[in-house]
């Protein structure tokens, strides 16, 4: 009761138990038997402290010594798939009518494998019947604990806003991890620092926080997908249950705050099986338009703050975003863009949108068939984009808006 920590090795929780069984052995003498069966056991996994001893306290106080007969407490530890099961039971004839508790150490049991484990846990109670018919003291529980793998070698970044919450995934991972200084790779406290740390680092998984300054989680995955080998995203939420429901609804996975060892543990466990989240999931899940635009350029993943482009222009394959030093090439579709920044860019013809602006002036010019075509003139470049016949009657509203 002195070890405040979260978690503990299983090894540690049967030491326990063993030593109250013998104090209990000493006080019940012969009545009591005790048999345990431990095969195939990770003693290394963790599990919260006082789990099963207070199981086993149950199964003496309320089975064994009110029956006035001799009875057996059996321990049993086996795997199930992906499973622990651990299931304790006290046999015996019954010659006296057993005691009922208040239950609250069942109770606190159910809350605390709920904390830790979500609903990947339970404790189950069971009356326990003899061979040959003849009725058992009420007392058999089952207490089935995930099953998780150290985890060892992922490099993780964890980007969070609040310092708090950085160091408490740090303390997580080092419960979960046996090489605790390769475990955490960047840390960065949005997303926009983030891209920066992640620069020149092999990151395998990024515990992502949604809600950040400068640029929320979301954007900062979609942002991270454009990399040649893009990490894992787990987020970070502690976002409501409609929220919640839409990671769960896509297949993306989510710790929600506060985060839990077992919980991490079992997110981490699957980072090598899962796929990354595609960019039209994270496009709807995304609540508004993104603060800036990304493309991969010789190993690098440079971003475009979207307040600093003048116009998108598709061509071929790509769009080509134009800002007044230089342009670069991005992967989208320019329909897309034209949908996610309404508000911002309006189109000038099929193949080219304009920030509002950006535009000080519409000209007249000659086109290729001796028509005049009018033209938009843009700040900080010398750069005049056409518009269309088409486009126009839309444009000309909003000359008129910025000529008054």
């Amino acid at each position: 009761m002195r070890d405040h920590r979260d978690l503990l090795p299983l090894a540690d929780e049967i030491a326990l138990c063993r030593q109250y069984l013998d104090l209990e052995k000493l006080r019940l003498g012969e009545r009591l038997n005790i048999e345990w069966e431990i095969a195939d056991v990770p003693a290394d996994l963790k599990v919260p402290p006082l789990m099963l001893q207070p199981l086993l306290e149950n199964a003496v106080y309320h089975g064994i010594e009110p029956s006035g007969e001799v009875g057996t407490v059996r321990i049993r530890f086996a795997r199930n798939g992906d499973e622990l099961h651990i299931d304790v039971a006290n046999l015996c004839l019954g010659g006296a009518e057993h005691q009922n508790g208040n239950r609250m150490a069942l109770n606190n049991i159910r809350e605390r494998l709920a904390l830790h484990y979500d609903l990947e846990a339970r404790l189950e109670t069971s009356e326990h019947k003899l061979a040959d018919g003849r009725r058992g003291v009420p007392g058999a529980y089952r207490f089935a604990l995930p099953e998780y793998e150290t985890v060892t070698t992922l490099s993780v970044m964890i980007v969070d806003d609040e310092a708090p919450a950085r160091a408490r995934l740090r303390d997580l991972l080092a419960d979960v991890a046996t090489e605790v200084p390769n475990a955490v790779a960047a840390e960065a406290a949005n997303g926009l620092l983030a891209i920066e740390a992640i620069e020149g680092r092999c990151i395998d998984v990024a515990l992502v926080d949604i809600r950040m300054p400068k640029m929320d989680g979301i954007e900062l995955a979609r942002h991270l997908g454009q990399l040649e080998k893009p990490p894992a995203i787990i987020f970070v939420t502690a976002f409501d249950g409609y929220a919640v429901q839409a990671f769960e609804l896509n297949a993306i996975d989510y710790l929600v705050k506060p985060v839990r060892a077992l919980r991490l543990a079992a997110a981490l466990q699957k980072v090598r099986q899962s796929r990354p989240a595609s960019p039209q999931v994270l496009a709807q899940l995304q609540q508004g338009a993104r603060s800036h635009l990304s493309c991969h350029e010789r190993g690098r993943l440079l971003l475009i703050p979207l307040n600093e482009i003048i116009y998108l222009k598709a061509d071929l394959k790509y769009v080509t975003a134009r800002t007044v030093s230089r342009e670069y090439l991005l992967d989208e579709s320019l329909t897309h863009l034209e949908e996610e920044f309404s508000e911002r860019f309006i189109r000038l013809h099929r193949s080219a949108l304009v920030a509002k602006e950006a535009i000080i002036g519409f000209e007249k010019s000659l086109g290729e068939d001796a028509e005049t075509q009018w033209q938009a003139l843009l700040r900080g470049i010398p750069e005049k984009l056409p518009v269309s016949r088409r486009q126009w009657p839309l444009v000309k509203s909003y000359a008129k808006q910025l000529s008054s």
